[in-house]
């Protein structure tokens, strides 16, 4: 009985030409070593992810055996019977190499792929490429078994958003010569030359940020972090894309939002400015987005339009609430402090705002005179209404304004404050 070492890429087609005349099969012995070119992964262990992804593909009632592809359990009952059972199980009964592949199976389906060097002591090491064992993909380098540098994560196992979908499927709706399949990605976007129309015609038609739309053709359809890591965590200057569409590029520090930032989000608003530890904080400027909406040949199409703003400072807020009869103190975080708040048809409050980012009074009026006769300040709350250049100043308690003091003519703000 001979031996033959066959590549696992072409176990389908090699299986059967390896019978003799008399019926008789070859041992088949799998190159454990053998490397997938276009992927850079071992060619068994690519095969058998492959054969896993399918699996996870198809119907319920067509899975061999069933299972539920979101557990791990299934996963690895999966890998039991391929080992045993499936199509590129070795045509050998000899129980060490049967054995072998099937661990192999379940190796594969536990710990995901790995392609690139490693240390003197086994740790992942420089640039490489892994898919863990719940889909994810990381591409970029590694120090000490740990994402160091520069690098993309991909986070398949949460899914795409709703927006993403939308976004998708517009795109599988053009032509098939004005679509591609993005080889960085491996999502399906559209001809580098038909971007900007692209990009425009979905944002009309979804009312969906131009800057969603656009990282979502160039650099794909699920949530994923592009940029620095340091002993595994995301800080320095990164890109990162959530799973409700959001996608926010700027500073971080410990996997946190840290520093100087812009996220754009899916309804078209964003918020440019600093950032704490995750939350809103330090002096920022929040755009509010308008919609309008027309109907183009049976159609409806949206037009982005001036929604106003707030610009002004950030922060936290303790407060108390009772639960169950008890007192107890939290923190509201990433809120509107103090600033102003422009409203589409120009008018803007300018003051303080409380916990749920409403226009709010902190201070009662002072007395008209202090005692040594001086003017008291006036509260810290006013309404600019630059259409007719006055102001007044005033008190908001529950979205209601309280005039204090008469309407005062201003100057003109400059242009560059923008109002």
């Amino acid at each position: 009985r001979s031996k033959a070492t066959v590549s696992v890429l072409y176990w389908s087609q090699l299986s059967e030409k390896m019978s003799d005349d008399e019926g008789e099969k070859e041992l088949i012995k799998i190159d454990y070593d053998a490397i997938d070119e276009s992927t850079g992964f071992k060619k068994v262990d690519w095969e058998i992810w492959k054969a896993l992804e399918e699996w996870k593909e198809k119907p319920e009632d067509e899975r061999e055996p069933a299972g539920d592809p979101a557990e791990l359990e299934s996963r690895l009952e999966w890998a039991k019977w391929f080992g045993t059972e499936g199509p590129m199980k070795p045509s050998t009964e000899e129980p060490k190499i049967l054995s072998t592949f099937e661990n192999r199976c379940i190796a594969v389906v536990r710990l995901g792929l790995y392609a690139g060097v490693r240390d003197d002591f086994s740790q992942r090491n420089g640039k490489s490429k892994a898919i863990y064992s719940n889909g994810d993909i990381y591409e970029g380098q590694f120090y000490e078994g740990k994402k160091n540098g520069q690098g993309k994560y991909v986070s398949k196992s949460l899914g795409k958003s709703e927006v993403d979908k939308l976004i998708e499927g517009m795109i599988m709706q053009l032509p098939e010569e004005e679509r591609l399949k993005s080889e960085l990605t491996g999502c399906w976007c559209c001809v580098p030359d038909k971007k900007d129309e692209v990009v425009h015609q979905i944002t009309e038609s979804l009312a969906i940020g131009e800057e969603i739309v656009r990282t979502a053709l160039e650099l794909g359809y699920y949530p994923f972090y592009l940029g620095d890591y340091e002993n595994g965590i995301r800080s320095g200057i990164g890109v990162m894309k959530s799973r409700d569409g959001s996608v926010y590029k700027g500073e971080w520090l410990n996997g946190k939002r840290h520093g100087e930032g812009i996220i754009y989000y899916a309804n078209g608003d964003s918020y440019s400015g600093n950032w704490k530890e995750g939350h809103k904080d330090g002096y920022g400027t929040y755009t509010f987005a308008y919609w309008l909406k027309t109907i183009v040949n049976d159609k409806p199409r949206y037009t982005l339009t001036e929604g106003g703003d707030y610009r002004g400072e950030w922060g936290s807020e303790s407060y108390s609430e009772e639960v169950d009869g008890e007192k107890v103190d939290k923190t509201a975080r990433g809120v509107i402090k103090e600033g102003e708040w422009r409203m589409p048809d120009g008018f803007h409050f300018e003051g303080t705002f409380d916990r749920h980012n409403q226009p709010h009074t902190l201070y009662a009026p002072q007395p008209s005179l202090h005692a040594d006769g001086v003017a008291a300040p006036p509260p810290q709350t006013c309404m600019h209404f630059p259409r007719w250049g006055l102001s007044q100043f005033g008190i908001m308690k529950k979205g209601q304004w309280s005039p204090q003091f008469k309407l005062t003519a201003v100057q003109p703000a400059a242009a560059e404050t923008g109002y």
